[in-house]
């Protein structure tokens, strides 16, 4: 278990793996540009529709709000890094062992 002293350490950390996830899985620019964009998008949707909404305590930008959006944030970049990452990998699948697959997979 990590105990983190406070709540700017656990936000940095969470930027810092999210960075190096995306490093580790992507290296581009567009994979970053298209993460960012996705977390931002995603955090302001979940703002607007979710349980924390705008007449939520945490709507001001104070920093139990600014670090519960900046967690949210890094959910969503890690996220979309993620499954572009399966994306691609899954592209990458041959014809020949989905036919093969398939013949063996009955409903």
């Amino acid at each position: 278990k990590i105990i983190f002293d406070n709540d700017l350490e656990l936000a940095l950390t969470l930027s810092g793996l999210s960075i190096g996830l995306w490093y580790m899985f992507d290296r581009s620019l567009v994979g970053f540009i298209v993460g960012f964009i996705l977390s931002f998008a995603g955090t302001v949707l979940s703002d607007v529709y979710g349980a924390y909404g705008p007449l939520s305590a945490y709507s001001s930008l104070s920093e139990m709000g600014f670090m519960y959006y900046m967690r949210l944030g890094c959910i969503f970049f890690s996220g979309s890094i993620t499954f572009g990452h399966i994306g691609r990998q899954l592209s990458h699948v041959s014809e020949s062992w989905l036919v093969s697959i398939s013949g063996r997979l009955t409903l």
